[in-house]
């Protein structure tokens, strides 16, 4: 019997339209995906530095005007990393439905089997944006790091991890809030009004051990119910109460990411590193003469464009930008379809001055 397989362009499309979860891909809330920006192999943006100063007196008596350096808009060009790879559908599995007799059955397993590779290639392609996102957020391609036989080397101008005065391990002295509010202050001036926490599970265990946090909980309506589950609104409420101080970085949320993946080799890695704290600053309003609508974000994955699937078009070569896949169905010949799927770009940081990252184990 033949076997008649469903339309490429679905599985296609279940890749490049998949809409990408903030609950389980967290990186994305901070660093939002820019399919539009960006439409050259470099990516390049300006990096906004804190504005410094007041304006200067003047007298009506002279037209001499004092002169100020502002600070500036760096120029940040970065090389776009080229994330992508091949599954295949080979005679067995092409044979395997083929002993299927009934067609609509027939039908309905080829589909779900394009389907559920291209959904696996997809969930790839968001496990690959999330590690790299994190590993910006702590500067970790500053000294060069090997990933899958490439170098990559960014220096994102994030400035190292700050120690935490006692490590958070220290049940009975470890000062949690007063490391988690220094790094509030760190961002005053800054231009940020809202500051976001994430930390790890390990994290969050500690915060529920800690002494001090237990004491004040006690005399809270979170005393009965103290968990890693509600430790970042406790924090939260401790740290600031209902509403944060006016003018200044606000405490917007303190989050416990537990997100981690089931790396090539069979291991769970987790994308947060244990010992690390993150915190986070933003605000909003459009930033002046950025070479792209930043609107005052922290930043964002940057796409760059790749060929596109849909290939020529007269004497052209179509581009676009965000996930991809091709499929190149060769069972007319060597009996396979290849699923190539990716992405290209890499993670753009527009406010270094708006991440403190905490080492909790100094």
């Amino acid at each position: 019997m033949s076997t008649t397989w469903p339309n490429t362009v679905l599985a296609t499309k279940l890749v490049q339209e998949a809409p990408i979860s903030t609950e389980e891909y967290l990186g994305r809330r901070f660093f939002p995906l820019n399919t539009q920006d960006f439409s050259n192999q470099s990516i390049r943006y300006k990096r906004l530095k804190a504005v410094t100063g007041a304006t200067q007196a003047h007298s009506l008596d002279t037209t001499v005007i004092k002169p100020v350096v502002m600070q500036g808009l760096d120029d940040v060009t970065l090389d776009a990393n080229y994330w992508k790879e091949m599954a295949t559908i080979n005679e067995g599995d092409i044979l395997k439905l083929a002993d299927v007799l009934d067609e609509r059955v027939l039908l309905s397993k080829t589909g779900r089997l394009f389907a559920m590779r291209a959904m696996q290639l997809d969930r790839r392609l968001n496990t690959r944006m999330e590690i790299d996102t994190w590993l910006a957020a702590r500067n970790g391609y500053k000294d060069g790091l090997d990933v899958g036989g490439k170098t990559i080397k960014i220096d994102y101008g994030i400035a190292a991890p700050t120690a935490a005065s006692v490590a958070w391990a220290t049940i009975a002295s470890a000062k949690i809030m007063n490391d988690i509010y220094a790094g509030v202050e760190a961002m005053q001036g800054t231009g940020a009004l809202y500051v976001d926490v994430v930390m790890p599970v390990a994290a969050a265990k500690l915060c529920v051990q800690n002494a001090e946090i237990r004491d004040l909980a006690k005399q809270s309506l979170w005393a009965g119910q103290l968990g890693i589950g509600n430790v970042g609104g406790l924090m939260k409420q401790l740290l600031q109460g209902d509403m944060g101080p006016k003018g200044g970085p606000e405490i917007r949320d303190v989050i416990v990411y537990a997100g981690s993946y089931v790396a090539d080799g069979g291991t769970v890695t987790k994308y947060l590193d244990d010992g690390i704290v993150h915190m986070f600053g933003s605000r909003t309003g459009a930033q002046i003469d950025a070479l792209v609508p930043q609107e005052e974000l922290l930043g964002e994955w940057a796409s760059v464009p790749h060929v596109s699937t849909s290939g020529l078009q007269g004497n052209s070569i179509l581009t676009e930008t965000g996930k991809f896949m091709l499929v190149n169905d060769e069972t007319a010949k060597r009996q396979y379809l290849e699923l190539v799927a990716g992405i290209y770009g890499a993670t753009a940081v527009y406010h270094p001055e708006w991440v403190y990252n905490i080492d909790i184990t100094p």
